[in-house]
């Protein structure tokens, strides 16, 4: 691994009094790669809020400063790799506190740009993974949970974290207690990620589990919870207010899945959850894989009928008791014949900001078309309006399609990156393409080829706009080793 201590830069310029702060720009490279081959100048720039604040080109063997700099508060570094006007390696950091008195150290991933590139091996997993789950910890180092090891094809119990610091997947003493694939997980108000349900057997049989534990990355610490009522698989798991979350759903057709289990309190007043379950009129839990919460706190549904696709919201009990859940479903005048899908398993479900007349939206775009009952993967991307309580054509037509694929915020809230997922409905076909674009108008912003198609593979976007790649399987016949990797999206 490249690490390289380039730049210290005197930031205060004798503002407060203080002498200066040393940022030290360490540029990381986990891979390979070689981002200094075509090198012969650095360019670094300062942002702030997206700005561009200050702008310096430097020699390969210049020392870097910014001497005027004098601004504080939340930054973010850029570092392009030049060779002659263009740019051919480039990194930036996350967003970082800059403070008076306070010396930092800004760790960069720096590649060859617009590359998706495989992990080194010895910074890679210990043993790869499918099925498995990727979640960005407050810290911004990427949590990797869950899954099926590819030699011993068991569910996985322990722990691993990418530490973009480091360039590294390390291994933890974090242990969920329980082998569990593809695990079920939701942040908490507290920041504490809760895991619910899961599966205990890879394909094809997938036990469901009632196991529910929740995990406090500060602390670093598991403790078990109450069980669900219910074994759940692939379902609807969302806080929707602080110590009130709701599970509903799954996908596996064998199980009475209509009723619907929330997490709360257990009223002994010493802030102990537990799980109840109960029926909610007009709500059919069946068929509910996925669900995603807006800004204003309501619960969208995407199931298989009119019934469980749509609003579910959490109404204040009189007398301050805890919340009472109420459900709408869509308009039955908006499904069936419109030109795009309204009911979907696997699809992405992205908030937007309000539309034109301040409703709440939701982007949906792919998962299995359950109308045409063909097995085929929906191609057109549909908003679905939570105040009409009807869907209407989205933007992003020249998609890929992709059916349980990941999705995550790019550094510009209003885009999103795809990855990962299939392409087919028979889970057969990994998804090879990661797309970044923007689900309010569909603007495409850049798309990238992973180097082989990867069944079972998860992602994340990580603090700094990097893409990380972890575990999957190739696809039969194809001869590629069992390695993560990383993508730097950089867009001229």
């Amino acid at each position: 691994m490249l690490v390289l201590a380039l730049a210290f830069l005197a930031c205060d310029g004798g503002k407060n009094g203080a002498d200066g702060d040393a940022i030290s720009i360490r540029l990381v490279n986990p891979t390979d790669a070689d981002p200094m081959e075509e090198v012969d100048a650095f360019r670094l720039d300062l942002l702030i809020d997206g700005e561009l604040l200050e702008s310096a080109t430097f020699d390969l063997d210049e020392p870097w400063s910014l001497p005027g700099l004098t601004e504080y508060g939340q930054v973010r570094f850029e570092v392009a790799g030049l060779a002659g006007d263009e740019v051919v390696s480039y990194g930036r950091s996350a967003e970082i506190a800059v403070v008076p008195g306070v010396d930092r150290d800004v760790p960069i991933t720096f590649l060859p740009v617009n590359e998706v590139l495989p992990l080194s091996v010895d910074l890679d997993l210990v043993q790869g993974r499918k099925g498995h789950e990727v979640t960005i910890l407050p810290d911004g180092r990427a949590l990797i949970h869950g899954g099926q090891g590819l030699t011993s094809d068991r569910p996985q119990n322990a722990m691993a974290v990418y530490d973009p610091s480091e360039g590294a997947v390390l291994e933890t003493e974090l242990n969920l207690g329980y082998a569990v694939s593809d695990p079920v997980v939701a942040w908490d108000f507290q920041q504490r990620l809760v895991y619910a349900g899961g599966a205990s057997d890879p394909l094809p049989t997938q036990t469901r589990l009632k196991n529910s534990a929740v995990l406090d990355p500060v602390a670093e610490t598991i403790d078990t919870l109450p069980p669900l009522n219910r074994k759940r698989f692939d379902h609807c798991f969302r806080f929707v207010r602080d110590g009130f979350a709701v599970a509903m759903g799954g996908t596996l057709p064998d199980l009475d899945l209509s009723s619907i289990e929330s997490l709360r309190s257990d009223g002994a007043g010493e802030g102990n959850l537990v799980w109840s379950e109960e029926e909610i009129p007009g709500l059919s839990g069946r068929g509910v894989n996925a669900c995603e919460l807006t800004s204003d706190g309501r619960l969208f549904l995407q199931g298989a009928t009119a019934d469980s696709t749509g609003e579910l919201s959490a109404v204040e009990s009189v007398g301050g008791g805890s919340p009472s859940l109420v459900f709408e479903s869509i308009w039955a005048d908006s499904i069936s014949g419109n030109g795009w899908v309204d009911f979907s398993i696997g699809a992405a479900l992205i908030p937007l900001e309000t539309g034109a007349e301040g409703d709440a939206l939701v982007w949906v775009g792919g998962g299995l078309d359950l109308e045409s009952g063909s097995g085929a993967v929906a191609t057109q991307p549909r908003v679905y309006n939570l105040d009409a309580e009807r869907f209407q054509m989205g933007f992003g037509s020249d998609l890929q399609p992709r059916v349980d694929g990941d999705w995550g915020r790019w550094l510009d809230p209003g885009s999103v990156v795809l990855s990962c997922g299939y392409t087919d409905g028979n889970y057969n076909v990994g998804q090879s393409r990661i797309e970044l674009f923007e689900p309010e108008n569909g603007a495409s912003i850049g798309w990238w080829e992973l180097p082989n198609r990867r069944v079972g593979c998860e992602s994340a976007v990580l603090k700094d706009g990097s893409v990380l790649v972890t575990g999957g399987q190739p696809e039969s016949g194809e001869d590629q080793p069992w390695i993560s990797a990383i993508l730097v999206p950089y867009i001229d």
